[in-house]
C-alpha cells in the first residue's frame, strides 16, 4: 500500500494518473520484489485511461493484489506472461 501512495504521490499531476504508466510501475516492483525476472507483462490499456488518485488507489490495491498473487502461485516455471486488460464500458 506504501508503493501505491509512493508512486501516485510522485507524479505532480493528481488529477490524470496514466493507467498503463501505474500498472507497469507495479508490476515492475513486484517482478523485482518476487525475484521472478521470467515473467512478462502484456498490457491491453488505452493510452488516454487515467484517472483521479481518488479512483486509482483503489485500482492500484485490486492491480497489486492480482500482480501480487501471480506471482505467487501461478509461475513455477522458467517463463511466464501476465496480461492486464482494460476496456470501457458504456
Amino acid at each position: 500500500m506504501a508503493l501505491i501512495h509512493e508512486m501516485l504521490y510522485a507524479d505532480s499531476d493528481f488529477s490524470n494518473i496514466n493507467l498503463s504508466k501505474y500498472a507497469t510501475s507495479i508490476f515492475e516492483q513486484l517482478k523485482s520484489t518476487y525475484n521472478k525476472q521470467f515473467v512478462k507483462l502484456e498490457l491491453s490499456i488505452p493510452n488516454n485511461f487515467s484517472f483521479e488518485m481518488d479512483k486509482m488507489i483503489p485500482i492500484g490495491l485490486i492491480l497489486n493484489e492480482l500482480i501480487s498473487n501471480s506471482f505467487k502461485y501461478a509461475f513455477v516455471k522458467d517463463k511466464g506472461k501476465i496480461n492486464i486488460t482494460f476496456k470501457k464500458m458504456y
